[in-house]
């Protein structure tokens, strides 16, 4: 006869609680053994083996209903686990722009000014036209899977890359993404201004591309994602 084990023991070798347990049964993402004169919940060593994928799913922030979609088969693992990724990131770039903004402000009070008539209220600078027609090129042609037209805006060192590997990185990029959209902005930072970014909106998730310049060559390409409803 199979080893059932007690709520309790469960709860010991998993480190978790028998609250937990039963929310989770209550969302169909685990089963429990009956056992005929009890009312104690029992598990198999298969219940325990999918609690244990259950709890591993929810400590890296997967909802229940994700892990629900999950179990039924209706989406896959890798699928789930690159999406839930690009928000994380998206979540913690957004944090870093406003960590940054505080801090200005803070510099900027402490010394007496006044932050409504500061830099911070025009962070975001225009970037001259030459280099802003050559992002629009460059991420033109990311999106077509094709920077073969636009390799002359490149330094020698960038055109040393592959150019498969550059197009696939942004494809694996964006796969998480959904649907593309439109470009939303073109902006440099003040006083910075061989940074540009390129910001993309897609379906789910937004991309944004760093393009840094030595004189008007692309010198480095860097993606990260931000939440489209956040940066203004």
């Amino acid at each position: 006869m199979e080893e059932l084990y007690d709520i309790s023991e469960v709860c010991t070798i998993l480190g978790t609680t028998s609250r937990t347990l039963r929310f989770y049964e209550d969302k169909g993402l685990i089963s429990c053994t009956k056992v005929l004169g009890s009312q104690r919940r029992k598990y198999s060593g298969k219940q325990l083996d999918e609690i244990r994928r259950v709890m591993t799913l929810r400590s890296i922030g997967l909802s229940v209903n994700g892990i629900l979609d999950y179990l039924n088969g209706d989406s896959d693992i890798k699928i789930i686990i690159d999406e839930k990724l690009a928000r994380t990131v998206a979540a913690i770039r957004t944090l870093e722009t406003k960590l940054e903004l505080l801090h200005e402000a803070q510099a900027v009070l402490s010394s007496g000014g006044d932050i409504f008539t500061s830099d911070i209220c025009v962070r975001i600078g225009k970037p001259d036209s030459k280099r802003t027609q050559m992002v629009k090129e460059c991420t033109e042609c990311l999106l077509q899977g094709d920077i073969t037209p636009v390799l002359s805006h490149f330094s020698e060192r960038m055109r040393h890359y592959s150019v498969c590997f550059l197009v696939s990185v942004f494809k694996e990029t964006v796969s998480a993404l959904g649907k593309f959209e439109k470009s939303e902005r073109i902006e440099c930072v003040p006083h910075m201004q061989n940074i540009v970014f390129h910001y993309l909106r897609y379906e789910k998730l937004g991309l944004r591309i760093k393009y840094v310049f030595h004189d008007y060559a692309i010198s480095g390409l860097w993606l990260d994602y931000y939440e489209t409803g956040e940066i203004k």
